[in-house]
């Protein structure tokens, strides 16, 4: 289930699916990931991937991202993984190779988006309901991915 917000997104996602013959498999859906209730198959899914969602809800507050993991905890059947793409914060000076700088932590605190690190995202993710099984940094500056597995809790 490919879920997003963009009607536009939505219509590539549709193409790319029937130009894999995967229609029988995958279901795309227009609409808001934040609300779990609107996705009806949710309780089928075996993998969540999120790419740069959760520092967004993030925004809201620990409270309001913790609730929402768990809502998706309680709405995934047990065993059930979420893959998680998200922004560390820099480490030192920014540069070529580096594009996150403080700059671009200085924008996103205006924006109330709060970037975490490693320990921090599993946190808030064992919080939510997940056990995290492994944190990556990927070839992406500043990106680490974190796969986390639905206790069930």
């Amino acid at each position: 289930v490919g879920v997003d917000l963009s009607p536009a997104a939505c219509a590539e996602a549709e193409k790319a699916v029937t130009a894999a013959g995967l229609q029988e498999r995958i279901q795309v859906v227009l609409g808001d990931a934040g609300d779990l209730a609107g996705i009806s198959t949710i309780g089928d899914v075996q993998l969540v991937v999120t790419f740069f969602l959760l520092h967004e809800i993030l925004a809201g507050g620990r409270d309001v991202l913790v609730g929402y993991l768990a809502g998706m905890s309680k709405a995934l059947p047990a065993g059930a993984n979420l893959l998680v793409a998200e922004v560390e914060p820099p480490q030192g000076g920014g540069g070529p190779d580096k594009p996150f700088t403080a700059e671009f932590t200085y924008l996103h605190a205006m924006m109330r988006q709060v970037l975490l690190g490693p320990d921090e995202w599993s946190s808030v993710l064992e919080e939510g309901g997940f056990t995290v099984r492994e944190v990556l940094r990927t070839s992406m500056p500043g990106c680490i991915l974190l796969l986390a597995e639905n206790t069930g809790v």
